[in-house]
């Protein structure tokens, strides 16, 4: 038995001599059902005449000289004409055009030809919204990327035919808080969905969702990345944890304006919580009933102004609690507080959430000391500790992590590498897993 008669899966990568005719033996894998070529600059896309019927997979990942799909289907006006029989189109269910930076919006143009799409990643392009109704038919699509395309609110009304998405990744796109709502109202289904480094997104947008709604409750939504949208402030987290009750995953890492005051409304089903970076510390909330959490509207002092009228006791209280907000967050698993400054671990250890916290990074978290490792013993269902450049810890202090039965991932600041390795590591049989 040939291999050719056989083969499912083929790949490519890095082949820079590689060009679309040494593809001619394509039409006789008829098994074939997934092709990926990644960073060969030398394919412009007419190998796509000869894919087989077979196929299901394609990617075609940074191929700098792809400028169109036209040969995906060859009797598309402007497909290159070709002198020899070729197979039925293939049906593709994935199709990856991921870092083609030559592709344009009207490269896209073969994309209704295509209905059998499930997951499309057209992501760092040249693509702007002139591309998206070439998108609108595609209306089984489950899962979309456009990462990085010049996208702006005009562009996304073109997708509203998309009720079946899933996923849906517009990170690094100019939309607004304007279209957040439309994309909550047009995918009910969505559980999945990127804004990171949406820097004209606040958050506000999740508040209108539903009083523009009638039908849409917005409960199957359970992940949302907003890292790094340097607009995203306390009102829009407040928006956003009352509009999504059913969320499991929040990842706000770099959101600066973001402080405990927005945090302690979010969602007691979070189970993962991503605040990397943020300055939760910045603010203090007053301590006037009319204006607390619980009434959704906020009052901030900066750190170290002091109202008259208060004694500095009931300053420094409100600033032991700098983790309350974790208080009613009894489900969360995983807690990353890289970067976070003024973190004590014998804060964290008070709450309900500390009994069944796997995973817990705190990466260059300066205010990490030997003696807040005691701390950390108790968490007894820890499975991932990330410790890297907490540069306040010594070695005998990070013995203690010996008593942790179930860990399996350990990351230990690189000054200590050595000493781990000789002392430390030996004697911790559950790890899977050592960065140094």
């Amino acid at each position: 038995m040939s291999l050719t008669s056989t083969l499912e899966r083929l790949s490519f990568s890095h082949c820079d001599d590689l060009v679309d005719q040494d593809f001619f033996f394509l039409p006789s894998l008829n098994t074939l059902k997934s092709l990926r070529v990644s960073s060969c600059h030398g394919i412009n896309g007419t190998l796509c005449a000869l894919l087989p019927s077979s196929l299901l997979e394609l990617t075609l990942h940074e191929c700098q000289n792809l400028k169109d799909l036209s040969s995906l289907i060859p009797n598309l006006p402007g497909s290159p004409p070709s002198s020899q029989t070729l197979p039925r189109p293939p049906a593709l269910t994935h199709l990856d055009v991921s870092g083609c930076k030559s592709l344009s919006s009207k490269g896209l143009d073969v994309l209704p030809c295509i209905p059998t799409l499930r997951h499309l990643r057209i992501a760092f392009t040249s693509i702007t919204d002139e591309a998206t109704p070439f998108v609108t038919p595609l209306r089984g699509l489950t899962s979309l990327d456009l990462t990085y395309a010049s996208l702006t609110d005009k562009g996304i009304p073109n997708l509203a035919s998309l009720a079946s998405l899933t996923s849906l990744d517009l990170g690094l796109t100019s939309i607004t808080d304007e279209s957040i709502s439309l994309l909550l109202s047009y995918f009910p289904y969505v559980h999945t969905l990127s804004l990171f480094r949406c820097k004209k997104v606040t958050g506000k947008g999740f508040a209108p969702s539903l009083q523009h709604s009638t039908t849409l409750t917005h409960n199957t939504l359970t992940k949302l990345d907003m890292g790094h949208c340097v607009q995203l402030n306390d009102e829009g987290v407040l928006a956003l944890s009352d509009t999504l009750p059913s969320l499991l995953i929040l990842d706000i890492p770099g959101c600066k304006e973001v402080t405990r005051a927005g945090l302690s409304r979010l969602s007691p089903s979070l189970n993962s919580l991503n605040l990397a970076g943020c300055k939760i510390a910045r603010f203090i909330v007053e301590d006037s009933p009319a204006l607390s959490p619980k009434n959704g509207v906020f009052s901030f002092q900066p750190e170290g102004e002091k109202e008259c009228d208060k004694e500095e006791e009931e300053e420094e209280e409100v600033e032991v609690k700098l983790l309350a907000f974790l208080a009613p967050l009894t489900q969360l698993r995983q807690l990353h507080l890289h970067k976070v400054t003024n973190i004590h671990l014998e804060e964290l250890v008070q709450y309900p959430c500390a009994r069944i916290l796997q995973s817990l990074h705190l990466s260059e978290s300066q205010d990490v000391n030997d003696e807040g490792l005691d701390f950390i013993l108790t968490l007894k269902e820890l499975r991932h500790l990330h410790l890297k450049d907490c540069r306040k810890l010594s070695l005998s202090g990070l013995k203690c992590l010996i008593d942790l039965p179930y860990l399996r991932v350990l990351h230990l600041p690189r000054a200590k590498a050595k000493a781990c390795r000789a002392v430390l590591l030996p004697s911790m049989d559950s790890l899977r897993i050592v960065g140094l």
